[in-house]
């Protein structure tokens, strides 16, 4: 089965399309899990648009029942695939950075409160009274939430640098919310 497409927006609009001539759906016609039909909107002969609201964040569906609907045939419309989304109105967060010295490169370690993706060295600024004299070099994905980056290595031991995301970062989940300064 397919995972559920997370959302961060409501209502979500479904488009439902029969095969033939139908002529009206009632809110009465689906089965709904963790969410309410706010809207129906008759598109043409054999298309409607339903706004499905999730009545609370995490998962919520739909499914058209069977034997409700009937086409201008008077045919009953079987029933469809239960179609699911995942409410995610959550924005990341930074959950932890931690710093190390590997030979001759100093390594900062970000990691994600969830899953993030745009991820990349434009998103970091580095500060401190050394942070001149250096550069962030690459960065690493080691899992979905947690990246390495690279500084170059023009720095001493007595170094002081911070690790700081820039307020245009393009940081975004999977149900598309920017990250947040933390």
């Amino acid at each position: 089965s397919e995972a559920p497409s997370k959302v961060n927006q409501v209502p979500v609009l479904i488009d439902i399309e029969f095969s033939n001539e139908v002529s009206t759906i009632e809110i009465s016609d689906f089965h709904l899990n963790n969410a309410v039909v706010s809207s129906i909107q008759k598109m043409n002969a054999t298309d409607f648009r339903v706004a499905l609201v999730p009545k609370s964040q995490g998962v919520f569906s739909a499914q058209m029942k069977e034997e409700t609907v009937l086409d201008v045939n008077n045919l009953e419309v079987e029933s469809s695939n239960a179609i699911e989304f995942v409410l995610d109105i959550t924005p990341p967060v930074i959950r932890e950075v931690t710093s190390q010295v590997v030979g001759d490169a100093l390594l900062f370690t970000v990691t994600f409160s969830e899953e993030v993706f745009g991820v990349d060295t434009i998103d970091f600024e580095l500060s401190g009274v050394s942070a001149k004299d250096v550069a962030i070099e690459t960065i690493s994905a080691l899992s979905e939430n947690r990246f390495q980056l690279r500084l170059t290595n023009q720095f001493s031991e007595a170094t002081s640098i911070a690790l700081n995301l820039k307020s245009s970062s393009d940081i975004k989940d999977t149900a598309g919310n920017n990250v947040i300064l933390s």
